[in-house]
């Protein structure tokens, strides 16, 4: 019963298919039952983390509008959005790169000092830049006389922001999901022992640093993950892996600005051509159908790390495995979510959601975060440019769908403009990946690209 469980699981059958011939069936069993139990506890601990880091905040809500006011609040959060604008620009993407470098370079030492000293090298060149933006946008929407104060709060998140990325990355490369979860429980308890302490202060800059303390405390113990690496060598700077990093990392920006660009743009059509209530059923479905992003997003946590070890390991039956397994995974997950909220739905709840619009919707993120699988392999054989190709490339279809459904007031083709634009990055990033499979044993050409990084982005 224990092996024909083990076979028809996707995630326990992926270990006994690559160990079955290396051990009895029941020495095999039980390693795929340890492989299964050890990779759903680290999804479970990444989770906890993940609903500390980004929940808390939200759950604090209604306490931070209770002791600091609610325009103190609402100002805090304008001061956070502008701040995020500038986030991935301040850093060049740097910190992206951290989980596939750090599988494919073997000395530890010299990647761990490289990434830091590029990673402060970067921001604080670009930080003057950075500030002038900010100090303009502080200005131009906070206003008042503290617009120094914050612009200088705004770099401090930002660098603080940046480098807890890349801890985090460090984290999940290594495996250290229980450092990542107690990170968030720390940070989380002290922030929330500072909220209540300095209660009673309607001061916005002072919520900024409380949020700062947060992202700090977060820092301190991640830096544990690395610490061990730039204690055992000297401060060394290797300038062939910086410009390799950067390769990979540059080509992020456009793809992230792209995507949000499209998230808006959809939005905006929608207000400006269509009915106010036609405008909140379509964000309101729009932000249901989102939430499946959830989903990706944490197992993501776990994913990305194990497919850039195979990718480097030339494992490419497992990494078929992975993929599949999670493309099972996110398409039945995503289908009993729709169904659910549209049963919902029907016992007239009231969900403010438009019914047909929201399946459409649905089964778009469905469609996307089966792209994310896809997505993530190739970032983890570093082909940042071609999926960012891709995705902009596919966004057109989302473009010509929008302008032809506003220029019929055709509401349907809105919301089948993401189900298209989904599609065809799909496609796209499937076509890209098998193009990339060779024979067992040679090593796929964005990694000989990558040995040469004034080739990356010509070669592919």
């Amino acid at each position: 019963m224990l092996e024909t469980l083990c076979q028809t699981s996707p995630l326990c059958g992926m270990a006994l298919q690559s160990k079955w011939t290396e051990a009895g069936p029941l020495t095999t069993v039980r390693s795929a039952v340890s492989a299964l139990r050890e990779s759903l506890r680290q999804q479970l601990q990444y989770g906890l983390g993940l609903a500390i880091q980004k929940g808390l905040p939200f759950l604090l809500i209604p306490v931070l509008v209770a002791y600091y006011g609610d325009h103190t609040y609402s100002s805090y959060v304008l001061f956070y959005a502008s701040t995020l604008m500038f986030l991935n620009f301040t850093s060049l993407g740097v910190p992206n790169a951290t989980i596939p470098f750090w599988y494919a370079e073997r000395d530890k030492h010299a990647l761990s000092w490289t990434f830091l000293l590029l990673l402060m090298v970067v921001q604080a060149g670009l930080s003057l830049f950075m500030g002038l933006g900010l100090f303009y946008v502080y200005r131009q929407s906070l206003g008042g006389n503290a617009s120094v104060r914050l612009t200088l709060l705004g770099v401090v998140s930002a660098f603080l922001a940046n480098f807890n990325q890349f801890l985090t990355g460090v984290c999940r490369a290594r495996q250290h999901a229980r450092r990542f979860l107690i990170a968030q429980v720390l940070a989380g308890a002290v922030l929330v022992g500072c909220v209540f302490l300095f209660r009673g202060t309607q001061r916005l800059d002072l919520l900024v640093i409380l949020f700062v303390i947060f992202l700090f405390c977060q820092n301190v113990y991640l830096l544990g993950s690395v610490i061990e690496y730039l204690r055992q060598s000297r401060p060394q700077f290797d300038w062939g892996l910086a410009r390799r990093i950067l390769g990979y990392s540059l080509p992020l920006l456009p793809h992230l600005e792209a995507v949000a660009f499209f998230f808006w743009i959809d939005k905006y059509v929608v207000e400006h051509y269509f009915t106010a209530a036609q405008f909140s059923g379509f964000v309101v479905s729009f932000q249901y159908a989102y939430a499946q992003s959830l989903l990706s997003g944490t197992l993501t946590m776990y994913t990305f790390p194990l497919m850039c070890k195979l990718v480097i390991k030339h494992q490419d039956s497992r990494l078929r495995w992975v993929i599949r397994s999670y493309n099972f995974i996110y398409i039945g997950l995503g289908t009993l979510w729709v169904a659910g909220l549209l049963a919902l739905q029907h016992l007239h709840l009231r969900l403010g959601i438009n019914s047909t619009g929201f399946l459409v919707l649905g089964a778009a993120f469905v469609v996307w975060n089966v792209a994310s699988n896809y997505t993530n392999v190739l970032w983890a054989r570093l082909m940042t440019p071609a999926v960012t190709g891709v995705t902009i490339s596919a966004g057109l279809v989302l473009l010509a769908l929008l302008r032809i459904g506003s220029w019929t007031h055709s509401l349907i083709l809105c919301y089948l403009s993401h189900l298209g634009w989904a599609a065809a990055t799909l496609l796209g990033l499937v076509w890209l990946e098998h193009r990339q499979r060779k024979p067992s044993g040679s090593p796929p050409q964005s990694l000989e690209l990558a040995s040469r990084p004034w080739n990356l982005i010509e070669g592919v």
